[in-house]
């Protein structure tokens, strides 16, 4: 029953783990304290009568009979019984084992397709398939927890999951159809970044995290705030080759996303691998990365009929300093205003993927078509342009300005303040594309969401190996936090395409450094100022337990410290990997990055191997220790 009780706790009432163990363990104090002063043998947890639990629960109340004896009279243990009372009772009742389902609300073929609004009236939800989920709408007992959802593809690699209601199953016709349900009356719609396989119009949930994340999502924000991580806007991690910097950022990006602590590496890099290329970006510096690659350059066009053209490119800075943006604005507003643009959002994708999946170009006009489409645009040009023959970008945070503003003429453009100014310059054209789009509206889709404040991460990988100067130019300044859109000194800058620009207050930076290829003291001191650092050094245990050979790469690095610092050590990483011999990691990893920082000078090299209590084979090149 013990067990019963914490898995209820935690699913029916949404308390962490932590609470629920220690309610738990103070049924157990307050089973034997009752046993001890009423002189009777008694285990709550084997009680079988709802009265005497509730008769129990009264004497440590605040005016109970033992509320004042000791550690069972602690706000914590009347807490517990109650619990236990409610669990109890719930559990008598067949409660116990409650049960979570996602449901949908789209008939094809109906009038309107989206049910939502017609099952909220009237208190039901009904399984519009015939054929389908008969039995298992049969099997939903009462009591059971529902919820209407909605899962799509945004831009068309994303899948989201948006929330639209949720109630308590009242009654089971069991007919295969109805379901009688007490609908949560002041629920607020929201989206969830997982699907989890809840594509179809029903699925019983029983992942512990989704319950949380769907039916109590308070709770999931109290423990977020309890286990908040908090990162510094601009980091960088840095050490020799091998100490784990690349595997840390994996996870000090997950807990940003999360925005709590995760000890599952696993966990950890699932989290990072789904929001790669959405809200996490991954780039490598190199000595010839520019301003162009990482903000904003020309491209060449190399299928424009072979004629030479260029086009505008957004680097991978800005296109998620866009995104991070985008969602911090639609954070701040209401959510009848968030939800209207998330719907013309929408709009904006069905068109976008009508004009993909066509084999010719989409006509604006009789002059001018839409060609392409990238992240953040359409590209459009005209049959006798020759000036623009490579097309140029219609943003779609244009066109969307639009729709917030209720544009319905040419003239309405000329008011807004916060557009391009070609969309000013074009807004014939501009307005041509807008209202194609407002006829991929949903018009039943009038369900209110309140968009989160989302957090963004951008990793930047040796970031010390390009020139910083070049590659930020002015926007280094724009990084730092009280420069940032939501900072005390917000700053923004016009890059040369005429934009302005701005960097986000929920966009993270992290770099990566190999203090081997340069030292801190070297580095660029407009980046070292604006970033705090966090060295990472060998280590020669983890989470207690010794790494393998641990005394052969404490005698390594003891030597090369001596011969030219901390910073040219080697990593335990290389030295991780256990169905690896010694000899194989030595000569196939280690030596050669000796030998790297010694020059190849063989004496240096052989003198750290032989310190170390290796043999070195003679006349060998590459050194070759055996």
């Amino acid at each position: 029953m013990k067990t019963k009780f914490k898995q209820w706790m935690k699913k029916t009432e949404g308390k962490a783990d932590n609470t629920s163990n220690s309610y738990a363990y103070y049924i157990d104090k307050l089973s034997e304290h009752y046993s001890e002063n009423e002189k009777s043998e008694t285990d709550i947890y084997s009680l079988k009568d709802l009265d005497i639990l509730k008769k129990i629960s009264e004497m440590y109340s605040p005016e109970g009979k033992y509320s004042q004896k000791g550690e069972e009279g602690r706000a914590t243990a009347r807490n517990a019984i109650a619990a236990y009372c409610r669990f109890y009772e719930n559990y008598s009742n067949g409660g116990a084992d409650k049960k979570y389902y996602l449901v949908g609300a789209y008939w094809n073929g109906a009038d309107p397709t989206d049910q939502t609004e017609r099952f909220l009236e009237n208190g039901i939800w009904e399984n519009g398939y015939e054929d389908k989920y008969i039995d298992n709408v049969k099997e939903i007992p009462a009591g059971s927890s529902i919820a209407i959802k909605s899962v799509f593809t945004r831009n068309k690699t994303k899948s989201v999951m948006a929330i639209k209601a949720a109630g308590t199953v009242v009654e089971n016709r069991n007919d295969g159809t109805t379901l009688v349900v007490d609908w949560d009356r002041n629920f607020t719609p929201f989206e969830v970044d997982f699907t989890g396989g809840y594509w179809e119009t029903f699925s019983e949930v029983t992942n512990e995290n989704h319950i949380k994340r769907i039916w109590y999502p308070e709770t999931v924000k109290k423990e977020t705030r309890n286990n908040k991580v908090k990162y510094p806007l601009n980091s960088i991690l840095y050490g020799p080759p091998g100490t784990g910097k690349t595997y840390s950022t994996v996870k000090m990006a997950a807990e940003i996303i999360a925005e709590r602590e995760i000890s599952d590496y696993e966990e950890a890099r699932s989290i990072f691998d789904y929001h790669l290329d959405d809200r996490i970006k991954f780039v490598t510096f190199h000595q010839n990365y520019s301003y162009e690659d990482f903000i904003q350059g020309l491209r060449p066009d190399v299928e424009n009929n072979g004629s030479l053209s260029f086009e505008r490119k957004d680097g991978v800075f800005k296109v998620i300093s866009d995104k991070a943006l985008n969602n911090l604005r639609l954070s701040e507003k209401k959510p009848e205003t968030a939800s209207k643009v998330l719907s013309f959002e929408k709009a904006i994708q069905k068109f976008v993927d009508e004009i993909q999946e066509s084999d010719i170009n989409y006509r604006v006009n009789n002059s001018v078509y839409i060609f392409d489409v990238d992240e953040v645009s359409f590209r459009y040009t005209g049959d006798n342009w020759i000036k623009h023959k490579g097309g140029i970008r219609m943003k779609f945070s244009d066109l969307t300005e639009f729709y917030e503003n209720n544009v319905s003429i040419r003239q309405d453009i000329k008011q807004l303040k916060n557009i391009s100014g070609l969309a000013n310059q074009h807004a014939t054209y501009y307005l041509l594309v807008y209202k194609k789009i407002l006829e991929y509206l949903d018009k039943d889709d009038d369900v209110e969401v309140e968009v989160k404040r989302n957090n963004y991460v951008l990793v930047i990988d040796e970031i010390n190996r390009a020139n910083i100067s070049r590659v930020f130019g002015e926007l280094i300044t724009l990084i730092e936090p009280d420069k940032r859109s939501n900072g005390a000194n917000p700053l923004s800058v016009t890059l040369p395409s005429g934009e302005k620009f701005t960097v986000p207050s929920n966009l993270y930076i992290i770099g990566t450094m190999n203090t081997a290829d340069k030292s801190i003291a070297l580095l660029d001191i407009a980046l070292r100022r604006r970033f705090d650092f966090k060295a990472m050094y060998p280590v020669y245990e983890i989470n207690g337990e010794d790494i393998p050979d641990r005394a052969v790469l404490e005698k390594i690095n003891e030597k090369i410290i001596g011969l030219k610092g901390y910073d040219f050590q080697i990593g335990h990483s290389y030295f991780m990997e256990r169905d690896v011999s010694l000899f194989e990691k030595m000569n196939h990893k280690v030596i050669p990055l000796l030998l790297e920082y010694f020059y190849n000078d063989e004496k240096e090299v052989k003198g750290i191997l032989e310190y170390a209590g290796f043999m070195v084979e003679e006349k060998s090149w590459p050194l070759k220790v055996i």
